[in-house]
């Protein structure tokens, strides 16, 4: 009749064991996921370098227009966002059937000082 203590201590000693086990398992498991992670994104790396690499290129080729463009253009674009002033007090740009896009401004934005000077008209 000893034999019921040992039985249970024995299985007392096995379950103990298992939980260190499984974090070992688990360990292990998370260890392979990290490899696989970083294999596939070494893969993704080698299959895009090219086109990054021909991407810089063109970025540097482009690299005069671009200046240029903001040499000329820049002035102009400081002075619309000088007049609209601040974007949340408009509506989201509308494209009108006949291909114009309006910015409607916001019923409840401040409104424009109507003693502000008004562009000419524009001939069209």
């Amino acid at each position: 009749m000893r034999v019921k203590p040992l039985l249970t201590s024995l299985l007392i000693a096995a379950f103990a064991g298992a939980p260190a086990a499984a974090n070992d398992e688990t360990a292990q498991g998370l260890s392979l996921l990290e490899r696989g992670a970083q294999l596939l994104f070494q893969g993704l790396m080698k299959d895009v370098e090219p086109a990054l690499r021909e991407f810089e290129g063109a970025i540097g080729q482009m690299q005069p227009q671009l200046r240029q463009f903001l040499l000329e253009m820049g002035p102009a674009f400081i002075a619309l966002t000088e007049k609209m002033g601040d974007l949340s007090h408009y509506e989201l740009p509308e494209m009108l059937p006949n291909g114009d896009i309006i910015l409607r401004r916001k019923p409840e934005a401040t409104p424009i000082d109507p003693a502000a000077p008004r562009p000419e008209d524009i001939e069209l």
